[in-house]
């Protein structure tokens, strides 16, 4: 970054909880435990990945598009479903 740059940086952290490993049945029953604009998630199925930070709700706001660019993220076909799908989620603190 160069010195005129600065002026128009907004710079935050956000500082993770623990994650929390979720349990639920099914995809209906995931969904529905999810508190938007408050949950950061982690997931995983198999080798695949992902982690959204809570303030990914700001541009997702529904759920079921919220998982699904996860899993898009992932590597993930957003239309599967299964039975080795794991989440945790966390909170963050955003320190500005």
């Amino acid at each position: 970054m160069r010195r005129h740059e600065l002026d128009d940086l907004d710079l935050s952290i956000a500082v993770l909880t623990q994650p929390v490993p979720m349990r639920f049945s099914d995809e209906s029953d995931f969904l529905g435990q999810l508190q938007p604009g408050i949950d950061g998630l982690i997931i995983e199925d198999g080798p695949h990945r992902a982690l959204f930070l809570p303030a990914m709700w700001r541009r997702l706001p529904d759920s079921r598009q919220f998982l699904g660019q996860l899993k898009q993220k992932a590597g993930i076909d957003p239309d599967q479903w299964s039975p080795g799908f794991a989440a945790s989620r966390f909170q963050t603190t955003e320190i500005k």
